[in-house]
C-alpha cells in the first residue's frame, strides 16, 4: 500500500511539472532549463527548472535518502532586476514517503505526508562577476511551510529556509 501511495504522489507532482512546462514554453521563442541541487527544508535533493516564461519557472526536486523520498514542486514567479540577479516569491507542494524495515526485510512502519510553502527569496548568476564564468545561478529564500497530518504525526507549521544551485542552459 505504502509504494502505490508513494508513486501515485510522486507521479502526480511529475505530470504537473510536464505538463505545465509544455503547455506554457509553447509560446516562447528560447525556453531555459536548469538542472543542479536544491535544499529548501525540507525538500532536499537534485532539482530540475524550466522557465515557463522570462518572470515564471517550474522547479521539481527529487530526494532519495535510504528511507526516505522526497519529491516536490513549485512555482517560481520573479520580479526581473537585470539578466544576473532577480528577487523572486514561490509556492510549493512536496510530498515526503517515509518507510522503516527491520533487518530481515520487513516494513516496521510507512508514512507519507504532503507539505505546501510560500516564500521568498533572492537569486543570482555567477557571470556577475565576470562572464568568462560558467551560467551557475544560486538562490537562498525564506518561507512559511505546512505539514500534513499523518497516521505518525500531527500537522505542523514550520518556518522554510533553503539555498540552491542550477546550471542553466
Amino acid at each position: 500500500m505504502f509504494k502505490k501511495k508513494q508513486f501515485g504522489v510522486g507521479g502526480a507532482i511529475v505530470f504537473f511539472l510536464l505538463v505545465a512546462s509544455v503547455g506554457f514554453a509553447e509560446g516562447k521563442n528560447e525556453t531555459r532549463f536548469g538542472i543542479g541541487l536544491q535544499a529548501t527544508v525540507p525538500t532536499i535533493g537534485i532539482s530540475g527548472m524550466i522557465d515557463v516564461t522570462e518572470n515564471v519557472s517550474v522547479q521539481g526536486t527529487l530526494g532519495v535518502f535510504g528511507g526516505l523520498k522526497i519529491y516536490g514542486g513549485r512555482g517560481i514567479f520573479r520580479r526581473y532586476e537585470d539578466p544576473y540577479r532577480n528577487a523572486y516569491g514561490y509556492v510549493a507542494i512536496s510530498a515526503i514517503c517515509y518507510s522503516e524495515s527491520s533487518d530481515f526485510g520487513k516494513l516496521i512502519k510507512a508514512a507519507t505526508a504532503i507539505g505546501v510553502g510560500i516564500g521568498a527569496g533572492k537569486e543570482c548568476n555567477w557571470q556577475t562577476w565576470s562572464t568568462k564564468l560558467p551560467p551557475i545561478w544560486w538562490n537562498y529564500e525564506v518561507g512559511l511551510g505546512y505539514w500534513s497530518k499523518n497516521e505518525h504525526t500531527d500537522g505542523f507549521l514550520y518556518p522554510i529556509a533553503g539555498v540552491g544551485a542550477q546550471y542553466r542552459f
